[in-house]
Formats: C-alpha cells, structure tokens, sequence
C-alpha cells in the first residue's frame, strides 16, 4: 500500500500563530498507503529438444572489451543479495508495455494472458494523500494553508496575532463539489460513442462504494511514434509537459486527483484518476498543456540533458536487466536501443520540437474509457471537451508487432559489471491464447525445478528464474541466470542440461500435479480485481487489444 503523508490543517497553523509564532507543523508518516501433459515437446510447442529450437533467442552479456565468448571480470564479484522476487520486480517492468501482468513466484502464468503494453517512462504521479487532507512534503517551506501578507519577515512573527495580516488562498478549483455515488448500473462495459475520430466506452462501476473514476484518454497520431527520432521527441516533449504542469496541478494532488502522460506507439495516451467531480477539469489542463504548452529553453535543455543522461546509464542496470531490455528491443516495433535513442536527440532543437509537436498533433483520433462513479451525461460532457480541444480526425491506431524468430539467433550485449548472465527466449508460434496459455502453464510448472537445481544445487547465479514472457501480443518462455562466478556459455550449458533433462522425465509427473498447477493458474487467472483501479485496468488492456469482449483472462 502506499505510503501517505499528513500535515497539518489550516485550523492548526493558526493556532500556532496564536501561540505565538508560526512554526512549520508537524508531519507524520501513515502507511495507508494448458500445458498438454503427453511431451516435453508439447510444453514448447512441438521443439522436442533445446539444441534444436526452430525459435531461439539467447542474449548473453559481456563484460566491455570481450567480444566472443563471456567471462565475468577477474575480480571478485559481490554477492548484492538479489533473490527472485526482485528479479521480477525488475525484469517485469518492461518499459515497453502498458499494463499486462507481473508474473511472481508461483504466479508465472499470469502474464501471457493479460498482454497490455507498459507505460513508457515514469510511473503515475498520484496525489500523496488521495482523501486530500493536507500538503505533501513537511521539509517543503511553503506552506499553502495560509498566507502571510505585508510585512511577514521571519523576525516579526513572534509579534502578537492581531498585528499580523492573514489571507486565505485561492480555493482549489479541483476539490470536489459532489461527492454522492451514480445509481447503480448493471449494464456491462459498452461502446457509447463511435464517431470519425472519435470513439468512447463507459462503465458504470459503483461496487467498490467510492466516488472515484478512471479516465483513459488515447489520441493517435498519424503513422504513429515508432522511428527513433519520433520515441526520442515524443519521451522529451513527455517530460517537458509534466515539467509545464507540476506547479498548476499541484492543487489537484491536494484534491485527491492525479494524472499519467504515456507514449504508446499511436501517439499520447493521458490516464486521469481519483474522485471523479472534477476530473474534466483537470483533463481539460492536461490537454490544453499538451496541444499546445508554452516551452522554455532553459527547461528543455536541462531535461533535455537528463534524459541523454539517464539512456546512458542504462549501462550500468544489471546485466539480466540490459539483456531483458535488449530482447525487447529487438523483437518489438517502436523499441529502440538507448544509444540510438541518444543519438537521435542530442542535435534536437527547442525549435525542432516544437516544429515537431506542431506537426504531429496537427489531427489525432481519440479513444476513451470512463470508468467508475460516472454516468451517460459524463460521457457527454468527455465528448463536448475533446471535440472543443482536439482536431479530431479518422486515423488510424498504431498496434505493436512482434518479429518472428526464424532460426536461432543469437546477440550479445557488452556490459561492464563483473557478473555475466544468458536469457533464453522460447517465442510461441502464434499470438492466440491457447498459446499463450501453454506457456504460461509450462512456466509455471518449469519455474521451481529451474530454481532449485540451477541456484539451490549448482549454485550458478543469485538471479534464476523461468517465466511466460509476453511481448505485445506475442507470449513465450524465458530462462534467465545471471551469476558472479559462471560465463554466460556455462550459464547456456547448464540451461540446455535441465531443459534436455526435462525433456526426458515429463512422463513421471503425474496427473495429480498437472491439475494442481492448472487449477492454480485458474484460479489467479479468475481473481476478481481487488479495487476499481484494478478492474480499469483490466478493461483498457483489452480495450487497447481490441479485445472488445473484455474477457481475455477467462
């Protein structure tokens, strides 16, 4: 849960005016805050033995300098402590997806079925306290409560109350007026509005008894963001949008409101969260800021900087990280490695940028989702600002592809750590969701046997994991290994061992254990979503797959 932050109240900063001076109020931290049992080969998709995968990637990572094969740097290397849940916390995170699931320890076929895309950048900025009770940050020196006007210097704040001039801020135009529940709705989610350049789906959803809603905004852009020169633009002018609105949205933070900026391959995509009165206001400030937002020059070479920056330090992540990232790259439309990325935006312009977004957002197509404490009359009230603010025009959406894998291939990826690490990557043959849920199953069953021999008894690497990788649309297995003390060939070496080993002892598990983990795997599959944010995500991964069922985890 997340962690929260309360400050005092205005009533509290008066009386320690009254008291006798204005002191910074005391802060307080709250924590509120199927696997077809008959052969091995079945559990890959018909590839009998490892040696003979017809589709195989294997990245392994090379310390700088090295070019063919892998050693680790001759010095002793530490053991930092990394355990498999942090694996996944890492590996997972795939920057290249919007939201499909997080596989965990036996929880490795989640994923595959839930293949939404990652949000590209940051995570979602969210109000630190979202029933906005008070300001965010006690080591912070302003103090919005109240104002002090005319001669408030620090030496005449002991003076009696009387002698001091006070003022209240402007009220907050994001606080909300209506805090009442919609009547209920048992209607499904459905399609409301389908227009030329535009197309809106609602679901009333009051189950979870607060006044809250989730709004995904998606506008594409023609040809979409997917050149290395278009994903290196659209992440800074990402960056400099946020950077415009952090002191005008501050109040909607304070007012339990928060908001996310992603860049898809169609273009932009802007998730606006919290209680629900006053989310159009906020939408409204979004927009407005990303059609058109005045840019500074001094703010865009500064993050301009951070970002070159922050790609090259992708060098130091650790090795299974970089090999992670360099599958992803490789395989996925509209991923790019770092350096080209840098490349394609040190010798931008504010110029150039602003050139650009003039270009690019000269006509988008929207597609929207409202979700929560809201009704028909809000979907009306969406409509009218999207097509007051945006030149909506009939484009069309910009979807990842995946490369098909023909043959082995192997990259290898220079890094400069002591530790060497192998992914190998087993692609499906297809996209479908029996596919994807063979892998996922066959994961979940590999994943124990993998970690116990390769960590526990060979101890080989403190990173060990197998798991249902999904890339876009596209599942498939992942074995990764990275170690101190082992080259990335006897990491491969020993990976082919258990597979061949598994290959040939499939037949002695029993169909005891087969039902046990896919009833298991069902069963997470079929989880009711523990809160609407949950559930809105569900509903936007399959909206954006153009699953329009939203049934894809059953």
């Amino acid at each position: 849960r997340e962690p929260r932050v309360i400050r005092a109240r205005p009533h509290a900063l008066l009386d320690q005016v009254a008291r006798g001076g204005l002191r910074r109020p005391a802060r307080k931290a709250v924590h509120d805050p199927a696997l077809i049992r008959s052969r091995a080969h079945q559990a890959v998709h018909g590839l009998a033995h490892a040696r003979d995968l017809a589709s195989v990637v294997e990245l392994r990572t090379l310390p700088v300098g090295v070019h063919v094969e892998v050693r680790a740097k001759e010095r002793a290397a530490i053991d930092d402590g990394v355990d498999h849940a942090e694996l996944l916390d890492h590996v997972l995170d795939d920057p290249a997806r919007r939201g499909g699931g997080q596989p965990q320890h036996g929880d490795a076929g989640e994923a595959a079925l839930e293949p939404g895309e990652f949000t590209v950048g940051r995570p979602e900025v969210v109000p630190p306290l979202r029933d906005a009770v008070g300001l965010v940050d006690g080591d912070q020196a302003q103090v919005h409560a109240i104002e002090l006007v005319g001669d408030a210097r620090p030496e005449s704040l002991g003076r009696r109350i009387h002698e001091l001039q006070l003022a209240l801020p402007e009220r907050n135009p994001y606080l909300p007026d209506e805090l009442a529940l919609k009547s209920a709705d048992s209607q499904p989610i459905g399609r409301v509005l389908q227009a030329p350049g535009l197309e809106l789906w609602l679901d009333a959803d009051v189950s979870y008894g607060a006044p809250r809603a989730n709004l995904f905004i998606e506008l594409a852009v023609a040809q979409g963001l997917v050149s290395p020169k278009d994903r290196a633009m659209a992440q800074l002018y990402r960056l400099l949008i946020e950077d415009n609105l952090s002191e005008v949205t501050y109040p909607a933070y304070l007012a339990g409101l928060g908001y996310s900026i992603s860049v898809p391959d169609s273009g932009y995509q802007i998730h606006v969260s919290g209680y629900q009165d006053k989310q159009l206001v906020l939408l409204e400030t979004v927009i407005d800021a990303l059609m058109g937002a005045e840019l500074n020059a001094q703010r865009f070479a500064s993050l301009k900087a951070s970002l070159i920056k922050d790609w090259g330090n992708a060098t130091k992540e650790r090795p299974y990280s970089q090999a992670y990232s360099a599958l992803t790259d490789t395989l996925r439309s509209g991923q790019w490695p770092r350096p080209m990325l840098i490349d394609a935006l040190e010798t931008v312009t504010l110029e150039e940028l602003i050139a650009w977004r003039e270009d690019k957002l000269d006509a988008v197509a929207v597609r929207g989702l409202a979700h929560g404490n809201v009704s028909q009359q809000d979907v009306a009230s969406l409509r009218s600002l999207l097509e007051a603010q945006l030149p909506l025009r009939d484009i069309r959406f910009t979807e990842p592809t995946v490369r098909d894998i023909r043959g082995a291939l192997r990259l290898q990826v220079p890094v400069d750590h002591n530790d060497a690490s192998m992914e190998l990557y087993v692609q499906d043959p297809d996209d479908s969701f029996a596919s994807r849920a063979r892998s996922s199953l066959a994961a979940q069953i590999l994943y124990q046997s993998y970690f116990q021999q390769l960590r526990t008894e060979q101890q080989l690497g403190y990173v060990v994991s197998v798991t249902n990788r999904p890339i876009a649309k596209r599942g498939g297995l992942s074995y990764i290994v990275q170690s101190p003390n082992t080259s990335s060939a006897g990491l491969e070496q020993a990976t082919l061992e258990f597979i061949d080993a598994f290959v040939k002892s499939i037949n002695e598990i029993s169909d005891e254990d087969i039902e046990m983990h896919k009833s298991g795997l069902i069963n997470r599959l079929l989880e009711q979503p523990k809160n609407l944010n949950e559930r809105s995500q569900r509903y936007w991964a399959d909206l954006t797959d153009e699953w329009y069922t939203f049934d894809s985890r059953e």
